[in-house]
């Protein structure tokens, strides 16, 4: 089994940096599962206090950019631009992954080498970081994302996927638009033609007052 090559993107847009010192802790705890990198992009958040916390870490894995606010698909679209791994996930800055759970995605991925495979989201209430116990999981659906869509939902967010960036083949999100998981997500979906469906909770979604 090979170990899989991951860019992680986390735009980064006025979040407490406590929030996301918990995001990038919970990809250090992946320790040596997969061969990572991480690109923070800075969407315009004014200060250096992410900067500063960032290069505490002294970890050459961690990059940081800075650029003007373009919004959430505008920083995603940088990240995508910049990533040098073979695998792509998006973060938000304020949510977080379990341990345990991604690092069984990590294995699927070294394992089956699919274009996209998706996970469950887990609602998270609190500002701590923890881990959760990895029930008995199953593939849900394999085969390609156009098979999935003529006979499934979709959940929009592209957070919920781990991707090939050689599929987007020049997909990018539209800057400027609401919602633009939902233009974003369908169209990689037709873009993979090996797509696996997990059920596994890997992913911790933070519910922010007022978000």
């Amino acid at each position: 089994m090979n170990k899989p090559s991951i860019s992680f993107i986390i735009p980064y847009y006025k979040v407490e940096l406590p929030l996301l010192a918990r995001a990038i802790t919970s990809i250090l705890r992946l320790g040596q599962k997969a061969d990572w990198e991480v690109w923070v992009i800075n969407d315009g958040t004014p200060g250096h206090e992410a900067e500063d916390y960032l290069g505490s870490l002294d970890d050459p894995r961690i990059h940081y950019h800075v650029q003007p606010n373009l919004g959430l698909g505008g920083a995603r679209n940088t990240g995508m631009e910049m990533a040098q791994k073979e695998y792509i996930q998006f973060l938000d800055a304020d949510d977080f992954l379990f341990q345990k759970a991604f690092s069984q995605i990590l294995d699927v991925l070294g394992e089956k080498h699919p274009d996209l495979l998706s996970f469950e989201f887990k609602k998270v209430y609190h500002t701590g970081l923890w881990d959760t116990n990895v029930p008995a999981w199953q593939t849900v659906f394999q085969g390609s994302g156009t098979d999935f869509m003529l006979k499934h939902n979709l959940y929009g967010s592209a957070c919920g996927y781990v991707f090939k960036k050689s599929v987007l083949d020049g997909l990018r999100f539209t800057s400027g638009i609401y919602h633009e998981d939902e233009e974003f997500t369908p169209l990689l979906f037709l873009k993979a033609r090996h797509v696996i469906i997990t059920n596994l909770p890997a992913y911790a979604y933070f519910q922010r007052q007022y978000s």
